[in-house]
């Protein structure tokens, strides 16, 4: 055989024993996805825009991040924000952890603030984060609520608060239950 027929011959060989058949995505992910799109729809109508997304989906689902903006909420106390953002988390994961065919793809079963990352910025119309004297972020990082504010001195965010979820979610159900609901 000559050199051009052998190489050709090995080449094949090699292309042929490196490929994978195509990766079948389980339906799992795809009713999650179906769930974060109604979710995203329902926020849409409630005025706020997703700015990013992402998490760690393999082997199981250990993290779901979730970032999103609205110009329609300000708010200028730890305490009305908590209150708004308790309620967000709660609604953000209500249909996730309702859907009994993902459990199984769940690393922690029900979601938590430790695998659940969501972040909520308050924007003006141009886009621009609010400046003090109101809240212009507020987030869950590894399970604490982390409350924003601009420094205009450096026009960056900075933290001004931060508590456990559990505290924040605690005050939240007892301002639920003093207010009658």
């Amino acid at each position: 055989m000559s050199f051009a027929v052998k190489f050709l011959f090995i080449s094949m060989l090699l292309f042929v024993s490196c490929t994978h058949p195509p990766v079948q995505p389980r339906e799992e992910f795809a009713i999650i996805d179906n769930i974060l799109i109604k979710t995203n729809q329902k926020l849409a109508r409630e005025g706020f825009y997703e700015r990013g997304s992402g998490g760690s989906y393999v082997p199981d689902i250990r993290s779901i991040i979730e970032l999103y903006a609205t110009n329609r909420y300000r708010f200028q106390s730890i305490d009305d924000t908590r209150l708004f953002f308790c309620k967000f988390f709660d609604d953000f994961v209500r249909p996730l952890n309702a859907e009994k065919r993902i459990r199984p793809l769940l690393h922690t079963y029900p979601l938590t603030p430790q695998i659940v990352s969501l972040r909520v910025s308050f924007v003006d119309d141009q886009r621009e984060y609010l400046p003090p004297p109101y809240i212009a972020s507020v987030a869950i990082i590894k399970g604490n609520i982390c409350y924003f504010t601009m420094d205009s001195e450096t026009d960056r965010l900075k933290i001004i608060h931060t508590e456990s979820f559990e505290r924040a979610q605690n005050i939240y159900k007892a301002s639920i239950i003093a207010q009658g609901v």
